[in-house]
Order: structure tokens, then sequence, then C-alpha cells
């Protein structure tokens, strides 16, 4: 039975209550993601990204990875903590479709850097996982 269908099978509230949760476990992943990658990279814009990405302040978090990205395209864990704050952007303004689908382009361009990224697999998988697009977001969530 694909995962759709499973979906489809229970109560509203139980698939309330399965999503929520799994959206605050794709959260605490996606924040254990840039807590790594700050502390990796000392204080270089990631811990300010970081710090703004606590308070739910979404554009100093981003304005702070692309600072980065600015002297850096390729720097992962910024690209990481762009994606991330993307999505969880989307998720927290129910704009999921609009910052999901930037979350995803974002973390491609990690994929395209180091192709076995768990982490840019998991932003992946969360991303759809807001956009109600199960069936992606478990495929995703294999590949982490």
């Amino acid at each position: 039975m694909s995962h759709k269908k499973f979906m489809n099978h229970l109560s509203s509230r139980t698939r309330t209550v399965l999503i929520t949760g799994a959206i605050a476990l794709g959260i605490i992943s996606l924040y254990s993601v840039m807590q790594a990658a700050a502390e990796r990279n000392g204080r270089n814009g990631l811990t300010d990204a970081l710090n703004a990405f606590q308070t739910n302040d979404f554009a100093t978090a981003l304005e702070r990875a692309d600072a980065i990205l600015a002297r850096d395209p390729n720097n992962i864990p910024a690209l990481l903590s762009k994606a991330t704050t993307l999505a969880q952007q989307g998720s927290i303004l129910m704009k999921e479709e609009e910052y999901g689908i930037q979350a995803i382009s974002v973390a491609q361009q990690v994929l395209a850097l180091d192709e076995h990224n768990d982490e840019a697999w998991r932003i992946i998988g969360y991303a759809y996982e807001i956009m109600e697009m199960y069936d992606e977001a478990h495929a995703a969530y294999d590949k982490a």
C-alpha cells in the first residue's frame, strides 16, 4: 500500500497527529544540521544564521547564508542553512509550496557538489513533506 493510500485510510485526527509529529521531527533534524555546521565552521555567519533561525528571523538567517554564498557559492554548510531556512519559513508562513520548491532547489545544489549528502536529502524530504507530497518525501528520506 502506498503512503498516500495508507494516509487516506486514517482518520483526519490521526493523519494530523502523524503529520505534525513527522514535521516536528523534521524541524529538529534540520535544526541539528544547522547547529553542527555552525559549530564546525566557527563564528563565520553560520552561527548568526542559526541564531536567527532559532527565533524565526528567517530574513536574517537567509541574509547570513547568502552573504557566505556570495563569497563562496559552493559552501555546503551555507547552502544547507539556506535550504533549511526556506523549508521552515514555508511551513511557518503556510506557503509550503512556494518555499518548499526553493528549499529543494538549494538542496539539489548541495547534491550536485556531494551526491551522498544526507542532510540535503533530509531537507528535500522535509520540503516534500510540508508540500504533502508524501511519496516523494519518503523516497528522499530513504536516500538520507
